[in-house]
């Protein structure tokens, strides 16, 4: 799966740009910060991970919760796990990469998800991420979210308000090629 985002922020152009276990992250002219392997294979918004085949990876695994009922909506809870890339000496296996995706019962539309990264440019430090999805729209035969939320660890961290979608574009190749300096 490839994926970029370019984003307008009052200190300048922010872009993501994400490919598999690889991927950068650069704001304004500054050099760029690599993604944690298991933070990209995540992408940026992970709401996408279930239609993707992850070349290499065939231990995925899916578990279904019971729902959750809260005071303003019902939520079921469906994890993915995926086999980690880092090799963890003192188990001497991989780890196990979870994301947990919560469903409205109702709409059946993803209300939020909840995984554990690593920021880019972090010193290894690993948060709760938690991303809910709202003012979805008919794009073309697909519904997406146009209204994206971020917090991590709990914290306020970035809101996305999409005005259009446009869903497989042609693009050359390199548009997803890690951000450069000189960009």
């Amino acid at each position: 799966m490839r994926f970029r985002l370019d984003v307008e922020t009052p200190v300048g152009l922010e872009s993501t740009r994400i490919q598999g276990r690889a991927g950068t992250v650069q704001a304004g002219n500054k050099p760029p910060s690599t993604f944690d392997p298991d933070t990209a294979i995540l992408g940026m918004f992970p709401f996408e991970i279930v239609t993707r085949v992850v070349p290499g990876v065939n231990d995925v695994a899916l578990l279904d919760h019971p729902s959750i009922a809260g005071v303003l909506q019902s939520l079921h809870r469906v994890t993915i796990e995926l086999p980690a890339a880092a090799w963890h000496s003192e188990i001497k296996s991989r780890g196990t990469l979870a994301i947990d995706l919560y469903f409205d019962s109702t709409t059946h539309l993803l209300a939020k998800t909840v995984s554990s990264v690593l920021i880019p440019g972090a010193r290894r430090v690993m948060v709760v991420s938690v991303v809910s999805y709202s003012d979805y729209r008919q794009v073309g035969t697909a519904v997406v979210p146009f209204h994206y939320s971020e917090t991590l660890d709990g914290q306020p961290y970035r809101t996305l308000q999409l005005t259009a979608v446009q869903l497989n574009p042609s693009l050359p190749v390199d548009y997803f090629q890690p951000a450069r300096t000189n960009q």
